[in-house]
Parts: C-alpha cells; structure tokens; sequence
C-alpha cells in the first residue's frame, strides 16, 4: 500500500466514521475500506471466468472477435 493511498483514505475513514450513523453501521471505517484495489474476500476467478468478463466487454463496446 502505497503512502499516498493510505493518506487518502485516512481522511476518508476519518470523515465516513465523523457522519457515520452508529444504528446503522456499528463499527467505524478503516482507511483500508477507502483504498481502491482488490476486494479483500473476492477469491480468484478461474481461468473460463475472466474469459467470459473479456468477452462481455468486449461485445459491450462494439468490439469484433478475431479469434480464429
């Protein structure tokens, strides 16, 4: 994790947990829930899965299969 990103998401965590309704969300933000990147619980897509993500986005924007 890179410093800047930590930073960013410090002030992220700190301003979410200043207005976050405790009802709601009881336990408060980590810096961590505001850094992009992987999702932490997300297992690994097999190799068919990230075929078929390609392929959708693809077909999404107008994209031509050139497989032969």
């Amino acid at each position: 994790m890179q410093k800047a990103d930590f930073r960013a998401g410090l002030i992220c965590s700190v301003l979410a947990n200043i207005n976050r309704d405790r009802k709601v969300r009881p336990q408060p933000y980590s810096p961590a829930d505001f850094i992009p990147g992987k999702p932490k619980h997300q297992k690994p897509k097999t190799c068919q899965e990230q075929l078929a993500i390609v392929e959708a986005l693809n077909k999404a924007f107008g994209g031509e299969d050139l497989r032969i």
